[in-house]
């Protein structure tokens, strides 16, 4: 089985990411080689030079790393070579202490603190959970004691992937999260819509790293007791299950000790049948324990870490009773009072939360509900707050009959009929006729009954569910409809999460005066457009755009006409950009536009289309601006078929503008070095009128050969 965001479904994972996954693999390129099958010390070889050129320094951390971990076995102070030094060690403890110092100086080294996430506090928690991982996996024998010392290594990685990486951090997560003992993975699918055991696990995939890794990591928190992935249909390993167990155990150790990856209180939680798998009773737990105070205080100078007091872990573990205990007790008085057991459809109740995407929440919710129930038709209609009707969307399976279903619109106004009594009263619904409306409706899809469920989260109505048996005559039960309507809740919660997370995202994106991406994100995009160009080996050109003298605007008539200057040239730079492009506004009066295969002349003339725009819309303005006139100066530059970087792409792009300016301004300057050597490109520019970079564009220029314009700007 895939996890979310795991090879079946990258596209929730790409949503959350600032970086694409291609920029994450050039970090660290070699570590896939860790790991080699055919010959390990050869891979450990061959992954070195390219990991220690990624981060400079790691063989002397490496040393320090291997003196904590195997003092007896590793002399930092020998004059003997490094490599020979190693030769005594087995390949698992080096690979063991590598992988170790990779992650913290990747991951948590240099990584600021922010207001709930420490990443020294992360890290003492990764190290407590892969030590006590490594220990029960020697007291068990079942599981290799080095692979439970990784997989708890990486278990929590997911969340600093976010923290580093996402366009929202871990710390803005936890700051929306509840202050409760809620479990926090489980917050992380309502919230995030996607587990940090899914999100580290995807992260490991870039790297083609052994698949009990990802899998012990991907299911850490999801085997034991009623786990849906104990079944046949998912054929999990064996010894992976009990590994993901080792390390589900571990964790739940470090929680109760203090050792929480958060500074906040948490409480820890343990699948109810994991004594059915682990014997609980026979680990050497004050030994496990003697060993991770050890292990902790050896390293906690070198990783900056404080070491909880006896009194500290007292206190923790009294917090985390205290806790369970009201929790039980909660739980005592519920039971019985529920009438429907979200068990019964664990399989669809979990289907909205695998992404962060409308497009496949939807249809997997419905698709699952399908497979639970057997219906035959499943369709979810929307409400148009508009025109208050209904009007359906997704639909499993395409419906084949009626051409018109599409366009179907069920009022919710003046017309009384079992959809509307549905989202009224939130209750589910079994229509059979008893309106004009629904006699019609009935009629036209050709079945006698239908079923409607409400799709609604806590502040809204987001439409219905229909449901039918088809033309199997099957009738439809009131109490599939009840079961149907507990899924219906958890996809209206869904959607509203998705919602948030668009806003959120939005806000994350967008500079907030024009609307236009921010500095961030624009570069974020040139980034990876660069990446898809030169590996495809595509054009991509890059505008600066500077307004000018736009100080006088603010200085004669003030910082709110000024605002309002620079909203109205977002506006047009947004008209002017064809599909393809992107627009995001640097600082100040400065902006980019990133042109995705658009050669070095059309995106000159991109450049001077926008000029004239602008120039022709400050003529119209000046009355209203005391006679000031609003212009653009533009820099054009390109990828030129070497092996540019983005720094050298923007050194280029400012350049041009700087030229631009000097020239007096209104004026658009290409500048592509090696694009202008070739000298019959040169002359074919400079014959059509194009500038180049000891040439300019004016106003006047007229611009012929239409023919090299790609049709997208």
């Amino acid at each position: 089985m895939n996890g979310p965001g795991v090879k079946s479904g990258k596209g929730p994972v790409a949503s959350l990411l600032i970086r694409s996954p291609e920029d994450l693999q050039y970090d660290l390129s070699g570590l896939e080689k860790l790991f080699s099958q055919e010959d390990a010390w050869a891979g450990l070889a061959t992954a070195m030079p390219p990991l220690t050129h990624a981060l400079p320094g790691l063989q002397k951390d490496l040393e320090e790393t291997l003196s904590l971990r195997y003092p007896d076995k590793f002399d930092p102070t020998s004059s003997t070579r490094f490599g020979d030094r190693l030769q005594g060690m087995e390949l698992d403890e080096i690979r063991c202490s590598l992988l170790e110092t990779i992650l913290f100086r990747y991951w948590i080294r240099g990584t600021a603190t922010s207001k709930g996430f420490h990443p020294r506090l992360f890290w003492r928690h990764t190290l407590a959970v892969a030590c006590i991982s490594r220990n029960l996996a020697q007291q068990d024998g079942h599981v290799d004691p080095e692979r439970a010392f990784l997989v708890g290594l990486c278990h929590d990685l997911g969340r600093v992937v976010l923290e580093k990486f996402g366009w929202r951090g871990y710390s803005d997560f936890l700051q929306l999260a509840p202050q409760s003992g809620a479990c926090l993975h489980s917050l992380e699918q309502e919230l995030i819509g996607l587990g940090h055991q899914a999100l580290g696990a995807w992260w490991l995939e870039l790297f083609d790293l052994p698949g009990w890794l990802l899998d012990g990591v991907r299911y850490h928190h999801d085997i034991g007791g009623n786990s849906p992935l104990l079944g046949d249909e998912h054929k999990v390993d064996p010894l992976v299950a009990r590994l993901a167990e080792t390390v589900q155990l571990a964790d739940f150790i470090a929680w109760t000790q203090g050792l929480g990856s958060i500074p906040a209180p948490r409480q820890p939680f343990l699948a109810a049948k994991m004594a059915y798998s682990l014997d609980l009773e026979q680990p050497d737990w004050s030994g496990i324990m003697a060993h991770l105070d050890l292990f902790l205080a050896v390293s906690a100078d070198h990783y900056g870490y404080d070491v909880p007091t006896d009194m500290q872990f007292r206190k923790h573990l009294l917090g985390a009773t205290i806790r369970l205990g009201q929790m039980v007790h909660n739980r005592q008085l519920s039971e019985g009072t529920e009438c429907f057991s979200c068990a019964e459809s664990s399989e669809a109740l979990l289907a909205p939360h695998q992404s962060l995407d409308e497009n496949l929440v939807i249809p997997n919710t419905l698709q699952a509900i399908r497979k639970e129930y057997k219906f035959n038709t499943l369709c979810m209609f929307h409400v148009e707050h508009g025109d208050r009707c209904l009007v359906p969307g997704s639909q499993i399976p395409a419906f084949q009959g009626n051409r018109d279903f599409h366009r179907l619109r069920l009022s919710l106004t003046g017309v009384e009929s079992g959809f509307r009594d549905c989202l009224r009263d939130r209750r589910p619904r079994i229509i059979r006729a008893r309106t004009p409306m629904e006699k019609e409706v009935l009629h036209s899809m050709g079945v006698e009954e239908i079923g409607v469920v409400a799709v609604f989260g806590k502040t809204r109505v987001h439409g219905l569910i229909w449901l039918d048996y088809g033309p199997t005559k099957k009738k439809l039960v009131e109490s599939d409809l009840i079961g149907v309507s507990v899924v219906a809740r958890e996809l209206g919660v869904a959607l509203e999460h998705i919602h948030l997370y668009q806003d959120a995202q939005k806000q994350a994106e967008c500079d907030s005066l024009t609307g236009l991406l921010n500095r961030t994100r624009i570069e974020a995009n040139l980034r990876v457009a660069m990446n898809v160009s030169q590996k495809a080996n595509k054009e991509l050109s890059l505008l600066m755009v500077n307004l000018d003298h736009f100080k006088r605007v603010n200085d004669q008539l003030g910082h709110q006409k000024g605002d309002n200057v620079l909203k109205l040239f977002g506006e047009i730079i947004k008209r002017s950009l064809r599909e393809g492009g992107s627009i995001g506004r640097c600082e100040g009066d400065r902006f980019m536009v990133v042109l995705p295969n658009a050669g070095f002349i059309a995106a000159v003339q991109c450049g001077e289309r926008l000029r004239k725009t602008v120039e022709k819309v400050g003529q119209q303005l000046a009355p209203r601006l005391n006679s000031l006139r609003i212009t653009v100066s533009i820099g054009v530059t390109s990828l030129q078929g070497g092996a540019e970087t983005f720094d050298d792409l923007m050194v280029q792009a400012d350049r041009a503008l700087q030229m631009a300016k000097e020239g007096g301004r209104n004026t658009v300057v290409g500048h592509a070095p090696r694009y202008l050597a070739q000298g019959s490109r040169r002359s074919n520019a400079a014959a059509k009128g194009f500038p180049t970079c000891d040439s300019k564009s004016h106003p006047s220029t007229q611009h012929q050969g239409e023919e090299l314009r790609p049709s997208s700007w």
